[in-house]
């Protein structure tokens, strides 16, 4: 009689399972729709929760196009929901998994990002600036707790660095690489042997506080416009280099669950 009980049980939850991971997207999200709206909506909802797709998603004030995932199961061991998402945006594409545990942290892992300067600068609403190039991101891990960065572990790069308004300047390429030690974050940057010579070292705190400094400078004199621009933020080191110093504090990231 035991037998036959554990072999009913299995089967029921075995069912259930079938039918959580066979359920319909789009009657899912019409589930959680009020929940989520407004900073995140789906439009176009195709396949089901463990697979599937959406034609639109809006995202705060960012609109991608398309967006799929997976779920990944494995998450569950870490105490998380674990969906593996692709998306793009435009000429820019990325892909992570994305982790949610049950008191709202987020994880990110395998993060691979690659989006055009020009379209990132739309994204963060900055009308004053244009510039070209691209941005990848390549980054092992990220945690975000309270709406602020926790942990951030990889690398990021602006490749063919230039910036057209409000003045030309040719910077060549850019690299921050970061690492996370005693809830610490802490960035190296650096250029890749472009016009643009930077080397330096920013930090940030778990309370959002941040903290860069930096030697910035050129390697010729062919762009005077962005030689000028350099020697106004501070003295002239032997060398040729600025000393760049900055601290300020983040605001809370418009993302949470």
């Amino acid at each position: 009689m035991k037998r036959v009980i554990s072999y009913a049980a299995f089967a029921v939850v075995a069912y259930v399972v079938f039918l959580l991971v066979n359920f319909p997207a789009d009657r899912a999200y019409a589930l959680v729709k009020s929940h989520l709206a407004p900073r995140i909506q789906l439009y176009g909802l195709e396949g089901s929760v463990w697979h599937g797709h959406a034609d639109v998603a809006q995202l705060g004030q960012y609109r991608l196009a398309p967006l799929n995932w997976q779920y990944r199961p494995a998450g569950l061991l870490a105490g998380r929901v674990d969906v593996k998402v692709q998306l793009e945006r435009g000429a820019g594409r990325a892909s992570a998994v994305v982790g949610v545990s049950p008191g709202g942290n987020i994880h990110l892992a395998d993060v691979d990002v690659a989006i055009p300067a020009g379209e990132l600068v739309q994204m963060l609403r900055l009308p004053l600036v244009q510039v070209s190039g691209e941005v990848d991101a390549r980054l092992d891990s990220v945690q975000l707790q309270a709406s602020r960065i926790a942990e951030l572990n990889g690398t990021l790069t602006w490749n063919k660095a230039q910036v057209l308004k409000p003045q030309p300047y040719q910077l060549g390429g850019l690299e921050a690489v970061f690492n996370t030690d005693n809830d610490v974050v802490k960035g190296t940057l650096r250029d890749k042997g472009g016009p643009l010579q930077v080397d330096g070292l920013v930090t940030l705190k778990p309370d959002g506080t941040y903290q860069v400094n930096a030697n910035v400078g050129t390697r010729d004199n062919s762009q005077p416009t962005l030689n000028r621009l350099i020697n106004s933020l501070g003295r002239q080191r032997p060398g040729g280099k600025v000393a760049v110093s900055h601290s300020g504090k983040m605001p809370p990231l418009p993302v949470s669950f």
